[in-house]
């Protein structure tokens, strides 16, 4: 009868251990959401003001997101937006390498940035 006893009494510690383990190598897959306060309302962005600013040479587009330009929109082929297509919205560039800098360099550290220049994208 003690034998019984034993042996369900390690079956339920080694069920624990394997409900921890799975458990522990669970958490890194599981999401998390931090706060984020500059949230980036577009998926694509040109800054030109041109049109065709934003030109797709493709029989097939599909775009899972908003896409906006301060030009316009132009696709050779069927292009599907998942999203909202907003043209001429002046908005200006976000330059995200000086955002970088200046919010987690001080002065003595340097980021070496090239100059972006306007250009035109072939997908």
């Amino acid at each position: 009868m003690k034998q019984k006893n034993s042996e369900t009494s390690t079956h339920r510690i080694f069920a624990l251990l394997l409900a921890l383990v799975m458990l522990t190598v669970s958490l890194p897959i599981s999401s998390i959401f931090a706060q984020n306060s500059n949230i980036f309302l577009y998926t694509m962005f040109a800054s030109s003001s041109e049109d065709k600013a934003i030109t797709f040479n493709s029989q097939n587009v599909c775009l899972n997101g908003n896409i906006a330009t301060n030009g316009t929109i132009y696709s050779t082929g069927n292009m599907n937006v998942n999203g909202s297509r907003f043209e001429h919205v002046n908005e200006e560039m976000i330059l995200i390498l000086q955002r970088i800098q200046s919010s987690y360099f001080s002065g003595a550290v340097f980021l070496f940035m090239t100059v972006i220049t306007p250009a035109r994208i072939r997908i």
